[in-house]
């Protein structure tokens, strides 16, 4: 996450957030990998504080929407089930509502056939 001081140039010898804060005697000591700012001591620990408190911040969140995602395919699992209940109901129905109807055109063919008789 960070290099020496011994790594920075003669133009990096103070702290860029202690000047930005208008206090310009700390010298930096290290230089942060990941925003190439030169810091001292105590704002280069403050700065990695902050970053692994946005990390710790990041992960929880892709935590919560990764258990809102398994529950929401959850629900959708269970929706499905119930799609497919409901559909396999209604064929029931209907091939049991062609069932009687065959029967009864079965028993009016023959009925009109005996009655002939």
């Amino acid at each position: 996450m960070a290099l020496n001081v011994n790594s920075l140039n003669s133009n990096d010898n103070y702290c860029k957030l202690c000047i930005e804060q208008q206090i310009f005697d700390q010298l930096a000591t290290y230089l942060c990998k990941h925003c190439q700012t030169s810091m001292c001591n105590e704002c280069f620990h403050q700065h990695t504080y902050s970053i692994l408190d946005e990390y710790n911040h990041v992960r929880d969140k892709f935590k919560n929407i990764s258990v809102q995602m398994q529950n929401k395919r959850q629900l959708l699992d269970t929706f499905k089930g119930h799609c497919i209940k409901s559909v396999d109901q209604c064929f029931e129905e209907a091939i049991q509502d062609l069932h009687s109807l065959r029967k009864e055109c079965t028993n009016y063919v023959d009925e009109q056939f005996n009655n002939m008789e």
